[in-house]
């Protein structure tokens, strides 16, 4: 099957399938930036913010399935029936809004798994808010069945154990920290697997907030992007039973949580070091330092992730070196040289001829799971 079109809008056409799966492996969590030809990345928040295209031109179908089943990782573990492989294409969108992401997902048929050895591996906990814009979607969570039709809205908890076929669906969804929820009394187990009728209140009301949060301008400043988290936060819990979050709701670890979540989504902004973060969140050097803990030196944090990022991008050829590094917020190409000479023992150009594809050899498999998955912990 393919993707579908409504309105301009890309469609989500996930299907499940009764086969076992060809890719039983679990895929490798590594940050990564896709390689050209129908892999798109965008980085204006590092680690959180993805844009994935597959189509015929980004590789064979075995490859365009192995880069979806690594990107869905941190959800579960991709099937894709025989018959369905050769036409697979997809398109994934995510975007960090302070403690909270959005995603937009388009795809050929495939079904969608969470054993209990990928539930336990999840170290922090969210509520997904799906919205099924077409097609018919089936499955369970926690062994509660689910049947959900176009317009109805699908409450499901990252560490459920889910087994879910999702056939020609349009599928948009919002990852609240459970946590937060709980915090406003508005998470019950019972939500888990719950369906929203398409014409319920809750249905209407969460259908139209997820398009909002979707079309809200790019860039946001960290401090807009928390107010509308936090504004988000209070209307799902209200739809979902809850009340207000509390006024004060970030303790010690919570700030430090965020404060990580910002290092890792600005290590592209040249201005990102410690002073840049203690205006963001009004902290005094001290308190910053206290917060993230005193042993911890935040610039060598910032140098190591920024590093670590680029040498990935560099073993995976993506773009000039010059491009690279400017892209992991290091503008100064003898400076970052220096840098990563003395970081990793040998040069970016070393790196690149050890890594650079051979002719013949297939191109690797685009690594986007972990970007995610260390977003989700607040790595």
């Amino acid at each position: 099957m393919t993707p579908t079109k409504h309105d301009g809008a890309e469609k989500v056409n996930l299907a499940g399938a009764a086969s076992d799966s060809a890719y039983p492996h679990e895929a490798h969590f590594e940050t990564f930036c896709p390689p050209e030809g129908g892999v798109k990345p965008e980085r204006a928040a590092q680690g959180s913010n993805i844009r994935l295209q597959l189509d015929r031109s980004s590789g064979d179908a075995e490859w365009r399935i192995a880069a979806w089943q690594e990107v869905m990782s941190g959800s579960g573990r991709v099937e894709v029936r025989p018959e369905d492989r050769e036409a697979f294409t997809g398109r994934f969108q995510s975007r960090a809004i302070g403690d909270l992401m959005t995603l937009r997902v388009t795809a050929s048929d495939f079904r969608l798994i969470r054993d209990a050895d990928m539930a336990a591996r999840i170290e922090t906990d969210y509520a997904l808010i799906n919205l099924i814009e077409q097609g018919h979607v089936t499955g369970s969570a926690n062994g509660r069945r689910f049947e959900v039709e176009p317009g109805a809205v699908c409450i499901t908890r990252l560490t459920s154990l889910m087994d879910v076929a999702i056939l020609g669906a349009d599928w948009l969804a919002l990852l609240v920290p459970l946590a937060a929820l709980e915090s406003c009394k508005a998470w019950r187990e019972t939500l888990n697997g719950r369906v929203f009728a398409p014409d319920s209140v809750p249905a209407v009301l969460l259908g139209h907030h997820l398009r909002s949060m979707l079309a809200l301008p790019e860039p946001l400043a960290g401090r807009r992007a928390e107010q509308i988290a936090r504004t988000s936060l209070g209307f799902v819990a209200s739809c979902l039973g809850g009340g207000p979050p509390p006024l004060r709701p970030a303790q010690r670890e919570d700030k430090g949580l965020r404060v990580r979540q910002y290092i890792t989504e600005h290590l592209g902004d040249p201005a990102l070091d410690p002073a840049a973060i203690c205006r963001e969140f009004a902290l005094s050097r001290s308190q910053l330092y206290r917060l993230m803990g005193s042993q911890m030196n935040i610039a060598a944090i910032i140098r190591q992730q920024r590093l670590q990022g680029a040498h990935e991008d560099i073993a995976q050829t993506v773009g000039t070196i010059d491009e690279i590094a400017q892209r992991w917020g290091i503008p100064n190409l003898r400076s970052f040289r220096r840098a990563f000479v003395r970081e990793f023992g040998y040069s970016p150009s070393e790196l690149r001829a050890r890594h650079r594809p051979q002719p013949g050899q297939p191109k690797p498999v685009p690594k986007l799971g972990s970007v995610l998955n260390r977003w989700m912990q607040g790595q």
